[in-house]
């Protein structure tokens, strides 16, 4: 195809072809941008927890076009956030084809811990206001208008140690994850009070008791105090190596402690007892005595006719027997007799003494 000059200066030719070239331009830049332009937030800072801030944020923006370039924006200067519990803030940009776009963000701010308002046991104190086992306490919080929420409580269980003025503490959690905290108060005492048992009066012999015994029971207490103790009890039979008697004490804050007081316990030490009649030999009996070796019973009748060393304790009486050359028998009469007991190397004082009588 060919052009004449006539036709390329034709008078008005030249007007046509630059607006044809322009409409061809722009139509090329219509065609590569047909999206808004890219905008994206940045944040100071991330979120504590479940999408909430407990510091202020400052929120920047990234606004850009790579196909045709940003022609204006909105709202997107650079801002901090610090008033709860937030806000939300939009950034609106325009392209040069004309497209606009937006992007919105909330800032959820909570930077207040929540108020921890109560403080409350499982259960009634155990005595006289005081605990003397583990206790549970559980919490209550308020968050406020603006809060984030609460979250949590946890349940806290004091168990010691042992004060007239314990004390423990309890928190509370927001949503935000800020941390409430409450102290409580309490008295506790989880240890039982000493006790001791305490006799009348020393044992007869030996470590015997051969009449009735008084036995009192006392306590003491470092911290609530005692309480009360078991009465007076009287112990006069029955007749054991292992007599016993028991008591308590409890202190004001309600616990317990029990004592038992062990003895040994005859009456009488000898038998048959004082005054016994009878009308065979009697089996001579006493109590025992810890580390004899042996005993000596002697038995006096008009003088005295019986020396024996048994090594137990007891000893049968015969009809007859020997003595300091000569021969005796158990004829009718009162007959008094004694032990000894005999430990490595001397005598100890008697056990006792008892009388009984022989019947024709």
């Amino acid at each position: 195809m060919s052009f004449d000059e006539g036709q390329l200066l034709r008078p008005g030719s030249l007007g046509v072809v630059a607006a044809a070239l322009f409409v061809l331009v722009l139509g090329l830049g219509t065609g590569t941008d047909t999206t808004g332009p890219l905008i994206t937030p940045i944040l100071s800072n991330s979120p504590a927890s479940n999408g909430w801030y407990r510091a202020d944020v400052t929120v920047g923006w990234d606004v850009r076009d790579p196909e045709s370039g940003v022609a204006e924006t909105q709202g997107c200067d650079i801002r901090t956030v610090r008033t709860e519990p937030g806000e939300t803030i939009t950034c609106n940009a325009t392209n040069n084809v004309g497209i606009s776009g937006g992007y919105s963000i909330t800032i959820r701010l909570d930077k207040t811990a929540p108020r921890v308002t109560g403080a409350t046991p499982a259960r009634p104190s155990d005595a006289n206001g005081w605990y003397n086992h583990a206790v549970a306490f559980s919490f209550t919080a308020e968050d406020g208008a603006n809060g984030s929420g609460i979250a949590a409580c946890p349940e806290v269980t004091y168990s010691g140690p042992d004060s007239d003025t314990a004390s423990g503490s309890g928190t509370c959690t927001d949503r935000a994850g800020n941390l409430g905290r409450r102290n409580f108060s309490l008295q506790y005492d989880s240890t039982a009070p000493r006790v001791r048992a305490v006799p009348s009066r020393a044992p007869d012999r030996y470590g015997w008791y051969s009449h009735a015994v008084r036995i009192s029971f006392a306590g003491t207490d470092a911290l609530s105090g005692v309480d009360s103790c078991t009465p007076r009890r009287i112990y006069s039979h029955p007749n054991s190596e292992r007599a016993s008697v028991s008591g308590r004490c409890s202190d004001v804050a309600g616990n317990i402690r029990r004592r038992t007081f062990t003895f040994k316990y005859s009456q009488p030490l000898l038998t048959p007892g004082w005054g016994t009649r009878v009308t065979a030999p009697p089996l001579l009996g006493w109590v025992p005595v810890r580390r004899a070796v042996y005993y000596n019973v002697q038995l006096w009748h008009d003088g005295k006719v019986l020396s024996r060393w048994p090594t137990r304790n007891r000893l049968q009486l015969r009809d007859s027997w020997a003595y300091n050359g000569r021969r005796h028998e158990l004829v009718p009469g009162r007959y008094a007799w004694y032990v000894w007991p005999r430990f490595s190397g001397r005598y100890g004082r008697a056990i006792g003494k008892s009388v009984f009588y022989v019947s024709s």
